[in-house]
């Protein structure tokens, strides 16, 4: 039996769209298409519902032991999202699949991990021996047209939100979440039934582009089980399955970059936090090719593929994209200033009253995409138990060169309704995904001769909290020798 601890949010948000001070919101139920369908898009489809080349491989994998193909780093299991302490590597297998059928594919799997509800968080980070896998052009670079990352049960079937949230799961270049090349899922990838489901976590480059990676391959995710405390235990796996594009094929590189909101407060996982004693908001300026955005400028010669908003709906009454400058949103920009949590009891209204008036004005910006119109809840229900799902909520960017302003809001009545305390952290984001004609536009990340020691602590360091004393960086034993392939320490 499958208990959620999610309350429904669709309730409280009808109510609010209906409030007169929200008249001017206008939901929409219907299902919305693939992102590259959407008006203006690119048209380079990233988005599938059924891979049955993947479905056949994944179905017919016997797992055998990885042996020195994947040394695993870093072991998670705790109720304590903050806890950065290491398990035994002992009490996980690591695994991996081949088929002389599906050449190009490869798949691993490490655990088992046992859970039992309340947002229990299990975690996983890496290092692939890259010798295992194919070479593109002749360099020592890798080129994958496909991927899944995700969980699975003990029939490699991938396990959706719910029961396991996928917090995040990088595969890159590199350990930072914020390697332009990484293939990346988070539990908001998955869509909605209609449209594939948990299917979407398996991700196909269009035609003709590839992601392209260094050879220090780093697999890193962390993820929850989202049933009620003390449910039966579940078993998953941490699983991600690869396939090598065409080794002598010249192909677009695919790349992701973000656009974040943070607020004065951080938090954990790149986190802001918002208190909830009243309403909030927050908005922010960008510009995709500016060079002092957040992560790195993206080309000029990029062609954006697909866009879609991450956030912590819990909280967030909306999350608006303009495409314009702030006194094209606002009639007084400075009323509120940029990266900081405002608050009042009708900062809501008063703001969206504000952005409605400098609409009727001269050259008003443009809304690309709101949070809550631009996906929609999936409600799952089990033994007469329901809980609400917002999918992915998608937008389109046709333009990196023109000004973004990003703003979200966040509902003081929809923290009671959650019972979410205080303080709640928060990520609002924009995750785009796009393609450089050249892979070596960007260069690659040399990070071969990063030492293991260095990234377990980047790794812990992302948690943000106290290192515990009782396991030291070594805590689980070097499952190599440090000449082998994996270390440099010249």
């Amino acid at each position: 039996m499958l208990l959620y601890r999610t309350v429904p949010r669709d309730v409280t948000t009808s109510q609010v769209l209906r409030s007169p001070e929200h008249e001017w919101l206008h939901p929409v139920d219907s299902l919305p298409p693939a992102a590259c369908l959407l008006k203006d898009a690119s048209h380079l489809c990233l988005e599938l519902t059924s891979d049955r080349e993947y479905e056949s491989f994944a179905s017919s994998c016997t797992w055998d032991d990885a042996g020195n193909r994947l040394d695993m780093l870093w072991l998670f299991q705790s109720m304590n999202g903050s806890d950065r302490s290491m398990m035994p590597h002992k009490a996980f297998r690591c695994n991996v699949c081949t088929n002389e059928k599906f050449a190009r594919w490869i798949a691993y799997r490490i655990g088992p991990f046992v859970t039992g509800g309340g947002f229990e968080w299990g975690g996983f980070g890496g290092v692939i021996n890259s010798q295992y896998l194919p070479t593109y052009r002749g360099t020592n670079l890798h080129a994958f047209s496909s991927y899944a990352l995700g969980n699975v049960d003990d029939n490699n079937a991938l396990a959706g939100y719910p029961p396991i949230h996928q917090h995040h799961w990088h595969f890159g270049e590199g350990f930072s979440m914020h390697e332009g090349a990484n293939m990346q899922n988070h539990a908001d990838n998955q869509c909605h039934s209609d449209e594939g489901g948990v299917m979407c976590l398996v991700r196909k480059a269009p035609r003709e582009h590839a992601w392209i990676l260094t050879p220090r391959l780093l697999p890193w995710t962390e993820f929850n089980d989202v049933r009620f405390l003390e449910s039966p235990p579940l078993t998953t796996w941490v699983y991600f399955a690869l396939k090598s594009a065409e080794p002598d094929k010249n192909f677009h590189q695919m790349r992701n970059t973000w656009l974040f909101l943070m607020g004065q407060e951080h938090g954990i996982r790149s986190s802001y936090m918002v208190h909830t004693k009243s309403d909030g908001f927050i908005w922010a300026h960008h510009k995709l090719n500016n060079t002092q955005h957040q992560y790195r400028a993206v080309p000029l010669e990029s062609t954006v593929i697909e866009t879609y908003m991450h956030t912590h709906p819990g909280l967030v009454h909306d999350m608006w994209l303009f495409q314009g400058e702030a006194e094209q949103v606002f009639v007084n920009p400075s009323v509120y200033s940029p990266n900081k949590v405002h608050y009042g009891m009708h900062i809501i209204a008063h703001v969206g009253t504000d952005i409605r008036s400098r609409q009727y004005l001269w050259q008003p910006a443009y809304l690309l995409c709101a949070y809550n119109n631009a996906g929609r809840d999936e409600h799952v229900c089990e033994d007469h138990v329901c809980a609400s799902f917002h999918r992915r909520s998608r937008c389109v960017l046709n333009s990196v060169t023109q000004p973004f302003i990003m703003m979200a809001f966040f509902s003081q009545q929809l923290a009671k309704l959650h019972d979410l305390g205080e303080i709640v952290a928060m990520h609002s984001m924009l995750r785009i995904y796009y393609s450089v004609p050249d892979y070596s536009v960007l260069g690659f990340t040399d990070n071969r001769r990063a030492s293991r020691e260095s990234m377990v602590t980047s790794m812990r360091m992302h948690m943000d909290s106290s290192n515990d004393p009782n396991c030291p960086l070594n805590c689980f034993g070097n499952i190599f020798n440090k000449k082998s392939w994996l270390y440099d320490v010249s």
